[in-house]
């Protein structure tokens, strides 16, 4: 069946993450649809209690829907409604309601007494239940409620809070359900447009700018974050649709502050140093301290919220450490040529490695007459990332599985020490193809998807 939604109201265009969407003001407008019955020990079309109940709630509708719409002031508003395809408000194509009603009431009363024995039956009666309040259509807003949706969930309840042949406790929990349909707690409607100004406002404070991150800007400014706009997702098979709740502004607060320390644990600014890919410590640190006040100047004049203060307490924190770690980094630096007499370098020091300049690729390797055993473990993994001819396969991870293999090489004792910025060159000359961020990140943004290769190349490379 297919559906027709009507919006209506005032069209408020907003600009989000280099998107554009609209947003309707006066809400949607939608005729109600039938349901399809559901199939159980219980048939409705075998009951005599069934039919005859059908019957009274047929007739008992056609005495009411003779008004309507001139029932109440907010339906009888409907009369005037102008929708954008030009079409007036027509009570024909409301179908036949007495008749739509009172089958949703028993197709309802029906699937609860067949699955309410069920493991899952919350879930199962729910979903159902979800799909028939869904069917009552939609009025726009301060149109009042759908038609007959409220006799529907009122006659649910006396209905099922009348049975003596369903568990109490099972009981309880579905005539609960209907009753949080009936009076459903009184949110504030979800404002899009508030919701990406709080995110725009994360955006321009996380430290993107830091060498660490500065790869990750333009994916978050060109992402639009539905997923941290909605609560766990679930598959309706009666609705056929994904459903989540929508989340509170508060809510979508509080998963930027997860995303903010998700992001900020994944680095490890020692890993970092030891791989050299850190070249000037002065350089790095003048990077956080300018985001550490940066942040704390932002902070003090724009208008963040107390949920926000919650990331904007770990930015400042996470900062302070960075800060406090390249400074002993630095010291360490200076101090250690006074006590051995040698120069020294930070990447060096904490490494322990001496750093060599290499002109080819094959100059990385203390035995070269093995390098052909090497590459061919690139080719014999379940996902090659290399060709007979050392042509670069341009597949998604394959440049995180040359990392991984790049480590194992490292592990074994197979390469030289060299900073992943020297390193990244040689490689690419090798492999024609090859495109890598001349930064070194690719070496820190290891997929979790991929780490089963290490294991594979632990055992191809001897």
């Amino acid at each position: 069946m297919q559906r027709q939604v009507t919006f209506h109201g005032p069209i408020k265009v907003i600009k989000f993450c280099n998107a554009t969407f609209f947003q309707f003001s006066g809400g949607a407008f939608e005729y109600p649809f039938p349901v399809l019955p559901t199939k159980g020990e219980h048939d409705y079309n075998t009951c005599d209690a069934c039919k005859l109940l059908q019957r009274s709630i047929v007739e008992d509708i056609k005495r009411h829907f003779k008004k309507f719409p001139n029932c109440c002031k907010l339906h009888k508003k409907l009369r005037d409604v102008k929708s954008r395809s030009k079409e007036g408000f027509d009570k024909k194509k409301f179908g036949n309601v007495p008749q739509l009603v009172a089958d949703k009431i028993i197709f309802t009363q029906q699937h609860i007494v067949n699955n309410i024995k069920s493991e899952q039956f919350l879930e199962e009666i729910t979903d159902y239940i979800d799909n028939v309040v869904e069917s009552f259509g939609q009025m726009p807003n301060n149109f009042g409620p759908p038609l007959y949706l409220v006799y529907y969930l009122e006659k649910m309840i006396g209905l099922i809070e009348g049975r003596n042949d369903i568990d109490y406790d099972r009981k309880d929990l579905v005539v609960h359900y209907f009753k949080k349909l009936l009076n459903p707690p009184k949110l504030p409607p979800q404002d899009f447009e508030a919701f990406a100004k709080i995110y725009e406002r994360w955006i321009d404070i996380f430290p993107f700018k830091i060498s660490y991150f500065k790869d990750l800007k333009s994916r978050f400014e060109n992402w639009v974050p539905m997923d941290l706009m909605q609560g766990e997702k679930r598959f309706n098979r009666y609705l056929g649709t994904e459903v989540s709740r929508q989340l509170s502004q508060s809510e979508f607060v509080e998963k930027l502050t997860t995303l903010t320390m998700q992001l900020l644990d994944s680095i490890d600014s020692t890993k970092l140093v030891e791989d050299g890919l850190i070249d000037n410590i002065d350089k790095h640190r003048l990077e956080l301290a300018s985001m550490h006040h940066r942040t704390k100047q932002k902070a003090l004049f724009l208008g963040y919220n107390n949920g926000e203060h919650a990331y904007l307490t770990y930015l400042q924190k996470w900062l302070k450490n960075e800060e406090t770690y390249f400074l002993t980094v630095k010291q360490l630096e200076i101090e250690l040529p006074k006590l051995t007499g040698k120069k020294t370098n930070c990447d060096l020091t904490l490494n322990q490695k001496t750093p060599t300049t290499l002109h080819s690729f094959d100059d990385l390797f203390y035995d070269p007459e093995n390098i052909t055993m090497y590459l061919d473990a690139l080719r014999k993994i379940d996902q090659p990332v290399i060709s007979e001819k050392n042509t670069w396969l341009k597949r998604k991870g394959n440049i995180t599985i040359l990392v991984e293999w790049i480590e194992v090489l490292e592990e074994k004792g197979k390469i030289k020490s060299i900073k992943k910025h020297d390193l990244i060159p040689l490689l690419e000359k090798k492999f024609s193809g090859l495109s890598m961020s001349k930064d070194g990140s690719n070496f820190r943004k290891v997929s979790s998807s991929q780490k089963s290769y290490k294991s594979d190349f632990l055992k191809l490379i001897k």
